[in-house]
């Protein structure tokens, strides 16, 4: 008891320090206006000491005087609204000063001492004598005056010199004699001039009574607790009384004792309907007393108090009927009634004090529900408090913060409620729903509702919801029609209000979304419950078009939000409900089977809603999103009804009466594409793999590439839709038209491969021996052609150039890499013919060649430095050709099959002499200095051959022949390339050399 009796005393003290505070920042603000008086007083006294004017000399000019006039004083002042004041500050002689009258004899103010001091902060100031010599010697005296009452009961109790009974009237009679000498210095007022001399002994007598009742029934038992009670009730009573004559001190002990009073007597055992109406009536009684003498600090502490109280009657619930029944009408007094009816007004500290009062009780009265096992009476204590506050709240808006918490402990209740029968959780559940949701929808039908009640509306119907669910509903696919009734009766509330609140213009508030959100929300768990569990994406389809029906001719942006809500919704309804397992693996192809009607228009739902939803929404990149997942479900859908085969072509030609039908929605025409493209990936894979392959030289062989059914199947569907897109939005590409015909050609060239490759069959290393080199020259030359058609048009269409250096760069590098290092015929056992000069050496060599002779007569013909090198390359090939050639002159169509003889190797010599002839001659024939020097390059090769490798393994007749044969070679290539330079000077007009 003591510890709870510090613990109020404390509260107190904090209080009354708080109103000290608030009282020496009023006297800090009247010090700033210091200044203000004394102007006042000035001129008062100039005023005062004036004299009247003569009628002549009111008309004439004042004489010069070292003074200013009470005019300019009053102008300079800047305030004249002073002198036009009806009462308080100024004097009908300070109105005065506004007439024209002559000088005052009177010397002017100092500037000094008329100037606004300036403003200081507040610092502590302590004086010793107002301290200790006025303020506090009073106050000690009434404590004295309290102790040495204790004092004297205490020694007369140790001495043995009275009785109990005596002790305690003596008790009694000294308490009474110090409210009689309060009385009579209340009496005395004006002789005494001090009112805390009769808060003092009105204090201590106060303080003494309770003591004298304390005594006489709990230590010396001389009554009972109930009489002993009842005496401190009247002494609390009494103290609530004289705070109206004597002030504050007796509130304050009415305040402690009259709480504390309980506790003294053994409030724990005591009689609970009688505590609670005693604890209601001080409460009331302390609260109506802050509101008369406007004490906002001594209601805010009695209410704590009674609640406080609250939480020990809590503890020591017995769970009787009375009791229940007690302790939900105090709780329901403290929370709603003595809050609104008798707290002072003091704006915002009272709407707060009301909620935090209501707050606190329905929390109170959530725990008697709890201790009563969840009886109806305690409920319907809880309703009546419910009401109370819906009640009061219906023009006092700060008590529906309390209601909407109330609100939140009521489900909790109920899903604390364990193995609730059907009936009584119905009833409960039914009034609390048409308290806490059937309000708001008054309140908005009306105009009246705010955030709160709005907020309040939609989170009860909600947890209302899931707590029935988690009561009486089942997690699994079978209809519940009772959960479904109720989702459907609730959602009438946030319907209701939407519905009232619905504004006409676009603009809505985030209050009107979350309504409308609620009501979605009930709608469907509502329609999920009474229908099969794979109709779940069809209700919510089904309810989302209705939400975008709201509102056809214009776009709302918090709607549209909205929508963009159900449609994720309607997304994972269909990923969790049904077999979306099997119907996902469908759009794969991984699953076959025959057409899935129901599947078909699971999938439908959200195909259709999103495609509406990119129909409504006015926001490009949100459009944009709408169509991608729109042409994505439209795809699911086909892929429930069709076999896997037509997939591709189907997203093909999707893709293309997306094209021609809403040429401007790109979005769902790419996507579909880009579906096309995915089935394009397993074979392009194996494609590639196989490519990695063959250049590190692995043969790529038919097995390892698809076959031409999967080829056109998949490979070939992206290709066509692909270029019908880009060829329909050519002009929208701008920049990315290179990137595009690129992107096109490869998903072209990989399907004409694939396929020319399943055409030519090679299906092992033999074959590709055999075969292969007429494999690498076909596919070549049908690059070369495909360059060749692309540069033709390359006057109608801009990207034909781009295309037609790509094919032929793409042929170079295929023979150069293949053809030249990788499978060259004079290195790797590659079949060129039985046949000498008509086999395949020819067109494998001379296809590059008439490409380079194409492309020097054509786009390179103006280049010097091109031309050159193309000749160098065209000279090298004639070589390479003709190595090969002697070479298939001795092994056959095999180049490697026989080793190299003499003989052979002295007809390469005697071949690299007549070709550095020809390529002279040819050169002289055309006057291209290229050939000249090339024919010079192939004659010096050859000589280092002669005489670093022949020489070396010819003797006799042999050698002496072949070194006579290459020097006439070398002076009859000498003579004429003299006479070539002898000839160009003289074409030019020049001398010869």
């Amino acid at each position: 008891m003591e510890v709870i009796l510090l613990g109020v005393a404390g509260w107190v003290i904090y209080l009354l320090w708080q109103r000290v505070e608030r009282l020496r920042a009023r006297l800090e603000t009247l010090e700033d206006d210091r200044w203000l008086v004394h102007r006042i007083e000035q001129l008062e006294a100039a005023i005062t000491t004036a004299q009247p004017p003569s009628p002549a000399s009111a008309y004439e000019a004042p004489p010069e005087t070292g003074i200013e006039p009470a005019r300019k004083i009053s102008e300079t002042s800047a305030e004249p609204e002073i002198a036009a004041a009806p009462s308080g500050l100024a004097s009908p002689r300070l109105v005065a000063a506004f007439d024209p009258i002559p000088e005052p004899a009177v010397s002017a103010p100092a500037e000094e001492e008329l100037a606004p001091e300036p403003k200081q902060g507040w610092r502590p100031h302590f004086d010793f004598e107002d301290l200790f010599g006025r303020l506090l010697p009073i106050w000690a005296g009434g404590i004295t005056l309290a102790v040495a009452g204790l004092f004297i009961v205490k020694y007369s109790i140790e001495a043995g010199l009275l009785t109990p009974p005596v002790r305690v009237l003596l008790a009694m009679l000294f308490g009474a004699g110090l409210l009689g000498g309060a009385e009579v210095a209340f009496r005395f007022e004006n002789r005494i001039a001090d009112p805390r001399v009769r808060q003092a002994l009105a204090g201590a007598g106060l303080a003494t009574l309770y003591a004298g009742f304390y005594l006489a029934g709990t230590t010396y038992g001389l009554i009972g607790p109930l009489p002993a009670f009842a005496g401190l009730a009247v002494v609390t009573a009494g103290a609530i009384a004289l705070s109206f004559r004597f002030g504050m001190p007796s509130a304050v002990l009415g305040l402690i004792g009259g709480f504390a009073a309980p506790l003294l007597v053994g409030g724990e055992q005591a009689n609970i309907p009688l505590l609670t109406a005693y604890l209601a009536l001080v409460t009331a009684g302390l609260t109506v007393t802050s509101r008369q003498r406007c004490w906002a600090w001594l209601g805010l502490a009695a209410l704590g108090g009674g609640l406080g109280w609250g939480i020990l009657l809590l503890l020591n619930f017995g769970g009787g009927t009375s009791e229940t029944l007690a302790i939900g009408g105090f709780l329901v007094l403290l929370g709603v009634i003595i809050p609104a009816w008798a707290m002072p007004d003091t704006g915002n500290l009272r709407r707060l004090v009301e909620a935090g009062a209501a707050g606190v009780a329905a929390l109170q009265m959530a725990v008697l529900i709890g201790r009563t096992e969840h009886s109806l009476l305690a409920w319907g204590l809880f309703a009546l408090l419910a009401v109370a506050l819906a009640a009061l709240g219906w023009k006092a808006p700060q008590l529906r913060r309390a209601s909407g918490f109330a609100s939140l402990l009521v489900p909790l209740l109920l899903a604390d409620w364990n193995t609730p029968e059907a009936i009584p959780f119905s009833m409960v559940a039914a009034a609390f729903a048409a308290i806490l949701a059937g309000v708001p929808v008054a309140l908005a039908h009306y105009r009246k509702q705010t955030r709160i009640d709005l907020l309040q509306l939609c989170l009860f119907s909600l947890s209302l919801l899931g707590v029935v669910a988690w009561q009486f509903g089942t997690f699994d696919d079978a209809t519940q029609w009772n959960i479904g009734a109720v989702a459907l009766a609730l959602a009438v509330f946030p319907g209701l209000t939407a519905w009232r609140l619905w504004p006409e213009s676009a603009q809505q508030s985030g209050e009107q979304m979350l309504l409308v959100a609620t009501t979605f929300a009930l709608l469907l768990t509502g329609g999920l419950y009474v229908s099969p569990g794979w109709a779940a994406p069809i209700v919510g389809a089904a309810l989302g078009a209705g939400l975008l029906l709201l509102d056809v001719k214009r776009s709302r942006s918090g709607l549209t939000k909205l929508a963009w809500a159900v449609a994720a919704t309607i997304v994972a309804l269909l990923v969790l409900t049904g077999d979306f397992a099997h119907e996902a693996a469908r759009l794969r192809g991984m699953s076959e089977g025959p057409a899935d009607f129901l599947a078909a228009l699971r999938w439908a739902m959200p195909s259709a809603f999103l495609a509406a939803l990119a129909w409504h929404d006015r926001g490009k990149a949100e459009r944009a999103l709408a169509e991608v997942l729109a042409a994505i479900f439209t795809y699911g859908v086909a892929a429930q009804l069709l076999p896997s085969d037509m997939l591709a072509w189907f997203a093909s030609a999707a893709a293309m009466t997306a094209l021609f039908a809403l040429r401007e929605r790109i979005a769902s025409t790419a996507t579909l594409v880009g579906i096309a493209g995915l089935w394009a990936v397993p074979p392009a894979l194996a494609w590639c793999l196989a490519g990695v392959m063959a250049l590190s030289g692995e043969p790529v062989l038919v097995a390892e590439l698809p076959s031409l059914r999967v080829t056109g199947l998949q490979l070939l569907p992206v290709a066509v839709s692909l270029g019908v897109t880009l060829w329909i939005h050519r002009q929208r590409l701008g920049r990315f038209a290179p990137q595009g015909a690129a992107l096109f050609g490869l998903t072209v060239l990989v399907p004409v491969h694939i396929a020319f490759k399943n055409i030519m069959a090679i299906d092992s290393a033999g074959a590709f021996a055999r075969t292969g080199l007429a494999e690498r020259t076909v596919w070549e030359a049908l690059l070369l052609a495909g360059a060749y058609g692309a540069y033709s048009l390359r006057e109608r269409c801009a990207a034909s150039r781009q295309i037609a250096w790509s094919l032929a760069g793409l042929a170079a590098a295929h023979w150069c890499w293949f053809t030249l290092v990788l499978h060259n015929p004079l290195l790797v056992g590659q079949h060129v013919g039985p046949v000498p000069l008509a086999n395949l050496l020819l067109p494998a060599y001379g296809l590059p060649v008439a490409a380079l002779l194409w492309l020097l007569n054509g786009p390179a013909g103006g280049m010097k430095q091109v031309r050159a090198l193309i000749d160098g390359a065209v000279m090298v090939l004639i070589s390479m050709l003709a190595v090969s050639s002697l070479r298939q002159i001795f092994s056959g169509t095999d180049l490697t099959a026989v080793p190299l003889t003499q003989t052979e190797d002295l007809l390469r010599s005697l071949t690299g002499i007549v070709l550095a002839i020809l390529f002279l001659l040819w050169g002289a024939r055309q006057n291209l200095r290229s050939w000249r020097i090339g024919s010079l390059v192939v004659v010096l090769l050859a000589v280092l051959k002669v005489f670093l490798v022949d020489a070396a393994g010819l003797e006799g007749l042999a050698r002496i022949a072949s070194f006579v044969a290459l020097g006439f070679s070398l002076i009859g290539i000498g003579w004429f390339y003299a006479r070539q330079l002898r000839r160009e000077p003289e074409a030019a007009g020049g001398k010869p050399i």
